[in-house]
Parts: C-alpha cells; sequence; structure tokens
C-alpha cells in the first residue's frame, strides 16, 4: 500500500510543479484498481484537492476550500514532501498549515474546542478496528451466487446468513432482515431476483437511492442481457423509457424493478401492468428497503409507505405465492411491531437479526450559550475537521442561513439539499457529491437515505432530532467504508432542546381530536358506504373549530392529520384499508370496520378501544426524546452510545469514543443471530431420494477428490445445506463455486453450523443437509456426535454423512454402527440418485 501512497504523492508533487495536467492525474486514479477502503479514500483524497485546485484557477472565491482540501490531503497522507510555494499569499493560519523547510505541512496544533485529539487522528489516520476474523471457507458463496455476481466469498457471516436466510423463506412469507450498513443488503436482493423465474420489484424510498441500487445490480449482476431485466422507474420518465420497462415486464424478461412507493401506487399504468404480471404469477417479490422508513413517514408524511399495505393485500389475494421481504440495519421494537401487523398474512413471518451498531463514529457533543457562539463554532469545524462533511439541519430556511454563514467566511464549495430542492436539482447534486466535486453538503433529513457515499467523514448535528433512532440514521451516513468518522453534535441546548421537544409534540393528536376527526370523516356526506366499506375522503374538515399548538388548519394539514388518524386506526386494528387512491392533493380511503363500536358516536367507547395502541405510540415518542434529551444533558458523564443500547433491542454494546471515554468499548459477542430463528423449516421429498426412504440419514463413502461432485448431484434437484469442518481446505470443493449450474448450496463450517442449531435456528439447516468429513482430523467424533445429537430427531432434516471412509466413532464401533440408514459405495452411487 505504502507503495501505491507514493505514487499518488508524485502524481500530486508534479500537478503543482506543472510537470502533469489535472486529466493525467484525473485518470491515474481513475485506473487505479483499489483494493480497500482505504486506498479508495486516498485516491479521493487527492481528486478532491485537484478539482479544487482547478476551480482556484478560475476564481479566487475557492482559496479557502483549497486550503480545507489541502489540509486534508496533508493529514490523510502524514505530510507528504508538498512545495510550500503553493500557498504563497494565502491566509493559512485559520487551518493550522504551515511553511516548513519550504514544504507544508499541518500537525494538528489547533484542535478545536469539545473535539477529542484522539478522535481527530483516528480519522485522519484511518485507523479501524478490524472485521470479524474468519477462515475463508466459512465466507465461500455457491456456484449460483458465483455465477451471478463474481463474488466467490460473502463480506461477513451474517451477509452469508443474511443471504441464505432470504433465499430460504417459503412463498407466501414475510421476513424482515437487519444486517449492519455496509453490510451488503443489496446482494439479498439481487440473490433473490435471479433465485428463479419472475420479477423482483424494490421499494426504495428515494430517486437517488433507486439509481445507485440499479447502477449497482447491473454493475454485479453477470448477464449479458442486464438492460432488458433490472430497471429503476421514476416520475418524469420519457414516454419511451417507461415504454420499455413496461414491455420488459409484459414480455416476462425483467428481473429487477427498484421504484418509489408513490410512482408505484399512483400511476395507472405501473399499477395495471403489476396487476398484470401478478395474475399471471410472474411477480415473485415484494422488497421494502430502509423499511423501517414505512412506520414514521407513512404516519402522515407520504402516506404511499404505509398504504403499500393495502396494495400488496390486493396482489397476494390473486397470488398467495408472493415473498416480502423488509430490510434496514436497524429496527427499534415498535417499527417491528408495526411491520409485521401490516405485511405479515397468517403469522407467515420471519426475522433474521444480524443487527449491530456502527463501529465507526467517534462522538463529540459541543454545548454553546448563545446562537453566535454555535454558528462561530460551526465555521470554526467546518476549517479543521475531516473532509468530506455532512451539516445536518432541521430546517430548508436554516440550511440556507449556514450557507450563508460559510460564504460569509470565504467557504464556497458547498451546497444544500432540503425538501425545497427539486427533483432535476437533486439528481445532479448527488452525483456532484459523489464525483467528489464539492466537500460540505448542508442538509436537512431528506438527504441521505440511499446516498451511495461511503467516505464522508464528518457529520454534523445543529440541531436535536427527535428521537435517537431518527439521530442514529442521520450520522450513520459517516463512515460507511468501513473507516473512522466524527459524529459531532453542536448545540444550543436551551433553545434546540426546546425546539426539538415542540416538534416531537406536534407530531402526536390528542385522542380527543383523533376521535372528532374520525368521526367528522365517518360521519360526513362526503363518506359513501356501500356495504361494509367506506369510501373516506381525508379533505373533510373536522368538526371542531378550537386551535391548538398541534393543528395545522390547512387544507393540506386536514389531510396531513386525517392520513395520521386512518393510520393509527388501522395500527390498532380498528379497521382494515383496502385501498388508497390519491386524488390530486387528498387521499380517498377505502376501508373496512373490524370493530362495531366505530359505528357508533361515542367518544369514551372508541378512545377506550383504541388507548393502548395509542398510548404505546405516544409514550414511545415520550419516552424517545427524553432518551436524547437525557444524554445531552448528561454528555460527558455517561457512554453517549448508551441511548442506541436504549433502542435497539438486538444490538451489543459498542462504542468507539465519547465525551465520557476515549477507548473503545467493545461488548459485541460472537453471535450471528440475535434472535432465534425456529421455522419455518423447509420440507422436501425426501422419500424420493432412492436409498433414504423412510431413514433420516445416509452414509456416502468416497473419495475426497469426488465430494464436489456428488454434492452438485443432489443441488441439481433441491436446494442443499452442507456442513464442512472447520480447517477445510479441499480445493476441489471450492472450485465448486466455479461450476455454471446456478444451484444454490449453503456451506457452513462446523462452528457456524453449531452456533446456528445451538440457537435453535434450525431454519436455516432444514432440509437436506450433506455433512462433510476428514477422517485424518481428530475432531471429526465430534463433529458426527454434533450432528446425530442436534440433527436426527429433527421432523424435517434428513442427512447425508460424506465421508472417505467408515470411521471408527466410538468403542471400536463404526460410523456405520450408529447410523440408522444406508452405508453407499460411490461406485454404486450411479447417475440417478432420485426415485
Amino acid at each position: 500500500m505504502r507503495m501505491r501512497n507514493r505514487e499518488l504523492e508524485e502524481q500530486v508533487s508534479k500537478y503543482f510543479k506543472g510537470e502533469i495536467t489535472s486529466q493525467d492525474i484525473l485518470s491515474y486514479i481513475q485506473n487505479l484498481n483499489f483494493k480497500d477502503s482505504h486506498q479508495h479514500f486516498l485516491a479521493s483524497t487527492v481528486k478532491r484537492l485537484i478539482l479544487i485546485a482547478e476551480k482556484r484557477k478560475q476564481s479566487n472565491l475557492y482559496d479557502h476550500d483549497f486550503l480545507i482540501a489541502l489540509r486534508d490531503y496533508l493529514l490523510v497522507f502524514n505530510n507528504p514532501r508538498l512545495d510550500g510555494d503553493i500557498i504563497t499569499g494565502f491566509d493559512i493560519e485559520d487551518y493550522d498549515i504551515i511553511v516548513q523547510e519550504g514544504q507544508c505541512r499541518c500537525y494538528l496544533d489547533q484542535i478545536p474546542n469539545g473535539i477529542t485529539p484522539k478522535f481527530i487522528k483516528d480519522t485522519y489516520a484511518l485507523t479501524s478496528k478490524k472485521s470479524e476474523p474468519s477462515h475463508k471457507a466459512s465466507l465461500i458463496t455457491d456456484n449460483k451466487i458465483y455465477d451471478l455476481t463474481g463474488y466467490k466469498y460473502f463480506k461477513s457471516i451474517r451477509q452469508k446468513i443474511a443471504v441464505y436466510g432470504a433465499l430460504k423463506t417459503p412463498n407466501g412469507y414475510t421476513t424482515l432482515i437487519s444486517l449492519p450498513t455496509g453490510g451488503g443488503k443489496s446482494l439479498i436482493t439481487q440473490s433473490i431476483a435471479y433465485q428463479g423465474r419472475g420479477l423482483t420489484i424494490v421499494i426504495v424510498p428515494t430517486v437517488s437511492l433507486a439509481i445507485d441500487q440499479e447502477k449497482s445490480a447491473k454493475k454485479v449482476i453477470k448477464s449479458e442481457n442486464a438492460d432488458e431485466e433490472i430497471f429503476y422507474y421514476a416520475s418524469g420518465f420519457s414516454k419511451d423509457k417507461q415504454d420499455l420497462i413496461i414491455s420488459s415486464i409484459k414480455n416476462h424478461t425483467a428481473k429487477l424493478l427498484f421504484i418509489s412507493p408513490e410512482a408505484l401506487q399512483n400511476n395507472e399504468i405501473f399499477k395495471n401492468i403489476v396487476k398484470t404480471a401478478n395474475d399471471l404469477k410472474y411477480l415473485k417479490n415484494i422488497v421494502i428497503d430502509e423499511a423501517h422508513i414505512v412506520v414514521d413517514w407513512g404516519r402522515n408524511f407520504r402516506p404511499e409507505f404505509q398504504s403499500l399495505e393495502s396494495w400488496r393485500n390486493a396482489l397476494m389475494f390473486e397470488n398467495e405465492e408472493i415473498r416480502t421481504f423488509l430490510l434496514s440495519a436497524t429496527f427499534v421494537e415498535r417499527d417491528t411491531k408495526i411491520l409485521k401487523n401490516l405485511f405479515s398474512n397468517r403469522d407467515k413471518w420471519i426475522e433474521i437479526r444480524c443487527d449491530a451498531l456502527r463501529q465507526e463514529p467517534r462522538f463529540n457533543v459541543i454545548k454553546k450559550n448563545t446562537e453566535g457562539q454555535k454558528k462561530d463554532c460551526i465555521v470554526e469545524l467546518v476549517k479543521k475537521l475531516p473532509h468530506p462533511m455532512i451539516i445536518y439541519t432541521d430546517q430548508p430556511a436554516h440550511a440556507e442561513q449556514y450557507k450563508k454563514l460559510l460564504e460569509a467566511h470565504q467557504i464556497n464549495n458547498i451546497k444544500t439539499f432540503t425538501g425545497n430542492t427539486k427533483n432535476d436539482e437533486r439528481k445532479r447534486l448527488i452525483n456532484e457529491w459523489k464525483n467528489d466535486e464539492f466537500e460540505i453538503m448542508i442538509a436537512t433529513s431528506a438527504f441521505g437515505v440511499g446516498v451511495d457515499k461511503s467516505d464522508i467523514r464528518t457529520v454534523i448535528h445543529t440541531y436535536v432530532p427527535q428521537n435517537p433512532n431518527a439521530y442514529y440514521q442521520e450520522l450513520g451516513r459517516g463512515g460507511r467504508d468501513g473507516l473512522p468518522c466524527l459524529s459531532v453534535m453542536c448545540i444550543t441546548p436551551s433553545r434546540d432542546l426546546a425546539d426539538a421537544k415542540n416538534k416531537m409534540l406536534r407530531s402526536i393528536l390528542s385522542e380527543e381530536k383523533i376521535f372528532q376527526r374520525w368521526d367528522s370523516m365517518f360521519n360526513s356526506p362526503k363518506s359513501k358506504r356501500i356495504g361494509n366499506k367506506v369510501y373516506i375522503d381525508t379533505s373533510i374538515v373536522p368538526n371542531y373549530v378550537e386551535s391548538d399548538h398541534n393543528d395545522d388548519f390547512s387544507n393540506e394539514g386536514h389531510v396531513r392529520w386525517n392520513v395520521y388518524v386512518l393510520f393509527l386506526l388501522r395500527r390498532c386494528n380498528l379497521i382494515s384499508i383496502n385501498n388508497v387512491i390519491k386524488d390530486g392533493k387528498k387521499y380517498i380511503f377505502t376501508i373496512e370496520i373490524n370493530d362495531d363500536v366505530l359505528y357508533g358516536r361515542n367518544q369514551v367507547e372508541i378512545i377506550d378501544k383504541m388507548h393502548h395502541a395509542y398510548n404505546e405510540e405516544a409514550q414511545y415518542y415520550n419516552d424517545s426524546f427524553a432518551e436524547i434529551q437525557d444524554h445531552i444533558e448528561n454528555a460527558g458523564k455517561e457512554c453517549w452510545s448508551e441511548m442506541f443500547y436504549s433502542t435497539y433491542d438486538f444490538v451489543d454494546e459498542y462504542c468507539a469514543g465519547c465525551d465520557e471515554h476515549k477507548e473503545i468499548i467493545d461488548g459485541t459477542s460472537n453471535e450471528i443471530l440475535k434472535k432465534p430463528v425456529t421455522k419455518p423449516c423447509m420440507l422436501f421429498g425426501a422419500n424420493r431420494l432412492k436409498w433414504l426412504s423412510e431413514n433420516r440419514e445416509a452414509i456416502i463413502i468416497t473419495s475426497e477428490m469426488n465430494y464436489a461432485q456428488i454434492i452438485k448431484k443432489f443441488a441439481d434437484h433441491i436446494f442443499v445445506t452442507v456442513v464442512i469442518p472447520n480447517d477445510y481446505c479441499n480445493q476441489e470443493l471450492e472450485s465448486m463455486i466455479k461450476d455454471q449450474t446456478r444451484k444454490n448450496i449453503f456451506i457452513l463450517q462446523f462452528d457456524t453450523f453449531y452456533k446456528l442449531i445451538k440457537n435453535g435456528s434450525y431454519f436455516f439447516v432444514s432440509g437436506l443437509v450433506i455433512v462433510v468429513y476428514n477422517s485424518q482430523k481428530e475432531d471429526q467424533m465430534y463433529n458426527f456426535s454434533l450432528v446425530k445429537n442436534n440433527l436426527y430427531n429433527m421432523e424435517n432434516i434428513r442427512i447425508i454423512h460424506l465421508t472417505n471412509e467408515d470411521m471408527n466413532v466410538k468403542n471400536a464401533k463404526k460410523m456405520s454402527d450408529y447410523v440408522d440408514g444406508a452405508l453407499i459405495d460411490e461406485n454404486s452411487l450411479g447417475d440417478d440418485i432420485y426415485v
């Protein structure tokens, strides 16, 4: 790696000496083959320096932006040789840059107050905690995944478990999967889409995520027909582009469609073509990416998220085999309960919990007494903390104010991204941001979800989010490349906490107002009733006139609150929602009443029915705000990350450092799954195997060189789990993944296998299990006993013991003495192993 660093340093030196052009060095970077995230960030640091140097040649407006990029370059590369003449005439004092012996230098002498020096040094040094150690054989893929993606190994054992858990999901089931950011959730989507014939629809929260996912899929998936199989759709597409997608779905060539919930439900053409595909059983999978968003965003902002329930139910009414997948890095317990309520049918529900806290962020909280002090601090942080950087604000107006503030301090290479940013502008900004054309993004929560920029080094919060979950999602934009990053909250507590609390309170209606809005909608002349169905117009004005801080009396405000009430009643299971149609700026709900109490007008009875669910929701918002408030007030006295342990049920304790401690607190366990997946267990026709019949197991004796070929014989007909010794390095077995038969074979080392069955997660090892033995290893008798003791009596498991000899197992007895089934020699196996 050091050789690569020196090459980059030489390129930079030559550029500033005028020996090469910016295009020369940028082309050099583009042609680099990055081995890891560290090298990628080094190259990006150089790229940002060169791009801003070129802008500076055009205008001195970018002098200070150049110094920021130069400072980053000097610190990341540990002060490489660079002629000091390049900063002659600059005011470099604020940037901690000096000229020493004719060379540019930066020594981190000026670290902003409130920032822990060790954290900033870790971030510039790019030191990171190593990922979990694993023998490579434990991460091996299979021939189908290899053929599809070229990936020989998974990123981690958790990614492997998540992918195969998705692949083993039975028809009609809903599977919720949590996998840490950067853990490779995209491979889940890609694998299930190409598992068989059919269409997979991936519902994403932003157009930028749809674009990124489509590009990533086309880059990863090795298919000559990718342009006819993988698409994203966004409103505003030309008719030609729209027609191409529709014809691909009609012709049954489309495999993956990335789309927003609005485009999916509000575009009648798409609704109809998806319905037609579903009627023909061509729709196979529905994936909701960043599924945690459904709960909070769907309450009254972007209600299409929660109305996905009725859209999905209508499809499943015609096609019960559709599988549904809910993906995210983290889920709070409340969100999981709501998602299960909305998207599971008759308890056909699986949770694959690989939750883990991020290991990259280092946390600092800076408290200022006045807004003026806070603004001065933000300017200093921008000048002296690592880049690229996101600055989060709570309102579009505040984002513009901070942009003007930085421009007043001659920092101009910055952009804003808020809810007011138009779609075309969003696409341009995201492309420029990912291409390193600017280093600082000032944004509201509208920015970040699904933006595939992995090397953000600092995330600054200038406001207090309403709860730890919202905060964690935003700070999680940093360090997605697995390298250290800084999370800094710079606030005026008295003002910012009050603003956050008021915003939280405005997100909840009182029980009385919920009843009054329901009563107004249900009993309005606009609400048509046909049988047990009621058509609700959400533009209906409630029959109360008093005003308080919760109410927005604009027409759009009434629609938002009415939508909130209907979805709350659904989450209470008091109503079912059959359909949601957008009509201009309002929504028409088709509902069914599940509890007769709603037919009446008794406020006390109705409130009593919904009280538990309402109280649980209100309590969540109050408690979660109290959690973040408490940690702000006690910053420096208790670990900042404790709020995340309290928020997420299935994470281990981890904090890379905060105001309370500088060293890493690592309480991570070796558990693969945080929650057992006991069922459903895969069923298969064991009686089809010639020599299993009614037995649960059999032994096949053959040379190790033939193991792979025998495993493939079974995999040609059935999904197979293969258990191998921990130190197994059979080249034949590894070469199996290069086979072009495109069959899924779930390969587990004994250690991983034992963790799964000890955890009770038989879902992953049900069906046909082929256990591979190496008689030369001392632990094979133990492995045999483990398999017999844990799998033999399981109804949905059949076992093939694959060995090179009938091993001595116990008390001078052979393996065959303990196996209740056939002993088969390879010569008698034959090609046709099925009846």
